[in-house]
């Protein structure tokens, strides 16, 4: 299921990144109205994800021990910063490619494109992969 998760996600960024280099032809700002794709995500989610009441823990039950909630922000401070990482590096790279002789914000584009149809085939194989081990063992 996540290979499969994986595909869909990198397919996005394919077509996401495609529609905003086309819509950045007419202007600088109109890349920006891809975020609208979220709002159609949002709506499929509130119409078709049905809404679970979420299990309360009984009572009587004890609360977290202290040393589990340090690591627990540990975690969530490291994941921050993974994401910042990985949110500066797409940001700067347009900017890498067009300091270079060949660089244009086609190649930078044809790059990360690339880059998200390779993820977007590996999920997607070991989703197969994991869908055909699943299939054979239920046999």
């Amino acid at each position: 299921m996540m290979g499969l998760s994986t595909a869909v996600n990198n397919l996005g960024g394919v077509i996401a990144t495609l529609l905003s280099g086309l819509l950045a032809l007419s202007s600088w700002r109109h890349p920006f109205l891809i975020y609208v794709l979220a709002i159609i995500v949002l709506v499929c989610v509130l119409v078709w994800i049905p809404r679970v009441d979420p299990v309360r823990p009984p009572a009587g039950s004890k609360r977290l021990p202290s040393w589990l909630s340090r690591e627990i922000i540990r975690y969530l401070t490291g994941i921050l910063m993974l994401n910042i990482i990985f949110y500066t590096i797409p940001s700067t790279t347009s900017m890498t490619i067009g300091s270079l002789p060949w660089g244009d914000p086609c190649s930078a584009g044809a790059c990360w494109r690339s880059r998200t149809s390779v993820h977007s085939l590996q999920g997607s194989s070991s989703g197969s992969s994991f869908m055909c081990s699943a299939v054979m063992s239920a046999m």
